[in-house]
Protein backbone atom coordinates (compact mmCIF):
# COMPACT_ATOMS: atom_id res chain seq x y z
CA UNK A 1 0.00 0.00 0.00
CA UNK A 2 2.84 2.40 0.77
CA UNK A 3 4.33 1.81 -2.68
CA UNK A 4 0.99 2.55 -4.36
CA UNK A 5 0.58 5.78 -2.39
CA UNK A 6 4.13 6.88 -3.18
CA UNK A 7 3.61 6.15 -6.88
CA UNK A 8 0.29 8.02 -6.88
CA UNK A 9 1.79 11.14 -5.30
CA UNK A 10 4.82 11.01 -7.62
CA UNK A 11 2.50 10.81 -10.62
CA UNK A 12 0.29 13.58 -9.31
CA UNK A 13 3.28 15.85 -8.67
CA UNK A 14 4.68 15.11 -12.14
CA UNK A 15 1.34 15.91 -13.75
CA UNK A 16 1.08 19.21 -11.88
CA UNK A 17 4.63 20.21 -12.85
CA UNK A 18 3.88 19.29 -16.47
CA UNK A 19 0.65 21.29 -16.43
CA UNK A 20 2.40 24.34 -14.97
CA UNK A 21 5.21 24.02 -17.52
CA UNK A 22 2.77 23.73 -20.40
CA UNK A 23 0.84 26.77 -19.20
CA UNK A 24 4.06 28.79 -18.96
CA UNK A 25 5.39 27.75 -22.36
CA UNK A 26 2.09 28.54 -24.11
CA UNK A 27 1.67 31.90 -22.40
CA UNK A 28 2.74 34.77 -24.69
CA UNK A 29 3.54 36.93 -21.65
CA UNK A 30 5.81 34.24 -20.17
CA UNK A 31 7.63 33.78 -23.49
CA UNK A 32 8.06 37.53 -23.79
CA UNK A 33 9.59 37.81 -20.34
CA UNK A 34 11.68 34.63 -20.15
CA UNK A 35 12.16 33.45 -23.74
CA UNK A 36 15.59 35.04 -24.06
CA UNK A 37 16.80 33.35 -20.88
CA UNK A 38 15.34 29.97 -21.82
CA UNK A 39 17.14 30.10 -25.19
CA UNK A 40 20.43 30.48 -23.32
CA UNK A 41 19.87 26.99 -21.88
CA UNK A 42 20.00 25.44 -25.36
CA UNK A 43 23.50 24.18 -26.22
CA UNK A 44 25.24 26.29 -28.87
CA UNK A 45 25.51 23.38 -31.33
CA UNK A 46 21.70 23.08 -31.40
CA UNK A 47 20.96 26.75 -32.00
Amino acid sequence: MAMIEARFFDTLLGALVGLAGGACIHSPRFRELFGKYLRLLIPARLR
